[in-house]
């Protein structure tokens, strides 16, 4: 089953000054919204609030997940919230077309905020499947992404396979949280594909591994804001990332902004890193 309120396959769905609450789509995906081949649109003061898609197993999109289509959120004051999954607690950005389909998601204005899931990708994940066409997420203007949590990668973005470019907004006080296991990127985890930073601010995210008071060797912390894994490439061209931490309670502690894995690449031209933290339980690398 997908779309725990509403689904729609090759339409348009414009919510403005509506509420979707409390929707749940138990076995699949899009807890709030399903759209496949169409668009959705999010303006005025949209809201959806406290839907779940199948947190527990291979539930993807909390509040709306987005299959070979775009959604905008470019007018007024919408908001995502309190939503959670197993993947993209709030969002999944999903491409698996291998004909003239793309996705895309235009994140300008509104929040994106407390929701959770139980893997990776606290509030978004960017998915493009294989060889299939492009799964495009831009972030800009004045939204903020804040206060969601992965249990394990990516606290605020996972991007697997497709490319997330940051003009503007805010992506704050995220958390990827890993209590028996390492936990990769506080604020983004990219995994495969790219990303392109040349505004906006990245804050007060954290990767935590562990619990305190307890020794587990596996309990790394890596990126306090971003990890950037083998075979992607973080480009920075402006905008600042700060004041971020990655914690580890028993173990080490690799890099309080970035974390750049063997076999991954940083571009670095211009833009501020600065205030971030590294803080292990043994020792730390790559604080600033």
């Amino acid at each position: 089953s997908s779309g725990g309120s509403i689904y729609s396959n090759g339409g348009t769905v414009n919510v403005s000054s509506s509420v979707i609450e409390y929707c749940s789509s138990s076995n699949s995906t899009g807890g709030g919204i399903y759209i496949k081949d169409g668009t959705v649109n999010l303006n005025g003061t949209a809201t959806i609030d406290s839907c779940t898609a199948n947190a527990e197993n291979n539930g993807f999109g909390g509040a709306v997940d987005v299959v070979n289509s775009t959604l905008n959120m470019t007018s007024g004051t919408p908001v995502i919230q309190n939503c959670s999954a197993w993947r993209g607690g709030a969002i999944r950005l999903y491409n698996n077309s291998n004909n003239s389909y793309n996705s895309m998601a235009n994140l300008s204005v509104g929040e994106i905020k407390n929701n959770s899931s139980l893997t990776s990708a606290g509030a978004i994940r960017v998915y493009k499947n294989g060889n299939s066409n492009s799964a495009t997420l831009n972030i800009s203007g004045t939204v903020l992404i804040r206060n969601n949590e992965a249990a394990s990668n990516g606290g605020a973005i996972h991007i697997y396979g497709g490319t997330v470019n940051i003009t503007g907004g805010t992506i704050s006080e995220n958390t990827a949280l890993n209590t028996d296991g390492a936990a990769n990127g506080g604020a983004v985890y990219l995994q495969s594909g790219a990303m392109v930073v040349s505004g906006g601010t990245i804050s007060e995210n954290s990767a935590i591994g562990g619990v305190e008071g307890q020794n587990i060797n596996s309990t790394q912390s890596y990126g306090g804001a971003i990890y950037v894994a083998l075979g992607t490439t973080l480009t920075m061209t402006g905008g600042a990332i700060s004041g971020n931490t990655a914690r580890s309670y028993a173990k080490t502690a690799y890099g309080g902004a970035i974390y750049v894995a063997p076999g991954g690449s940083m571009n670095l031209s211009e833009g501020t890193i600065t205030g971030n933290t590294s803080n292990g339980g043994t020792y730390s690398q790559g604080a600033g």
